[in-house]
C-alpha cells in the first residue's frame, strides 16, 4: 500500500514539461545471440533528470507529500535502527504529530486533478490512519496543556 502511495506521488510530481531530449540506440534482447544483430530502428528515449520531489518542491502537493513521507521514514528508521525504547519511539511520534497532521491536511487540500480518482482511497486508507494517529497524539498534547506547537 505504501508503494502505491509512493507511485502516486511520483506520477503526480513528475515534471510533464520535461520531455525526451535525445535517443540512444539499444540492442535487441535475445535468448540466443545470432552472428549479426540488426539494431537499426531500436531506440529508447533518454529522459532528463528531474530528481526526487522534496520539501522545497514548487508543487505544493509534492512538498506536502515529502513532509508526510519524510516524517514517517524518520520515525521508522529511528524505530528500526535507533536503539530507542518504546517510550522514546512514542515520544518521537508525539513530537512529529504536529508535522504529520499538517502534512496529511496539506496533501488532501492540494490533491492534483489528474489523480483525483485516487484521492479518497489514499486519504482514507493509506495516509489517513497515520494522520488520525497523529491527530490523537496532537489532541492529547493540547489536552495536557501544550500551547506552543
Amino acid at each position: 500500500m505504501l508503494l502505491c502511495g509512493a507511485l502516486l506521488s511520483l506520477v503526480a510530481c513528475a515534471d510533464v514539461t520535461a520531455g525526451p531530449t535525445t535517443t540512444t540506440s539499444v540492442g535487441t534482447v535475445l535468448t540466443a545471440v545470432p552472428a549479426s544483430v540488426d539494431t537499426a530502428g531500436d531506440s529508447v528515449p533518454e529522459t532528463g533528470s528531474v530528481g526526487v520531489p522534496g520539501l522545497d518542491d514548487p508543487d505544493a502537493f509534492c512538498a506536502a507529500w515529502a513532509v508526510y513521507g519524510g516524517t514517517l521514514q524518520a520515525i521508522g528508521v529511528a524505530q528500526a535502527f535507533g536503539g530507542l525504547s518504546s517510550l522514546e519511539i512514542a515520544r518521537l511520534e508525539v513530537v512529529a504529530s504536529v508535522s504529520l497532521v499538517a502534512a496529511v491536511d496539506a496533501v488532501g487540500r492540494r490533491w492534483p486533478a489528474d489523480i483525483l480518482g485516487d484521492q479518497s482511497v489514499v486519504l482514507t486508507n493509506l495516509i489517513g490512519p497515520y494522520g488520525r494517529r497523529a491527530q490523537k497524539a496532537l489532541t492529547m498534547l493540547t489536552d495536557a496543556g501544550a500551547a506552543e506547537l
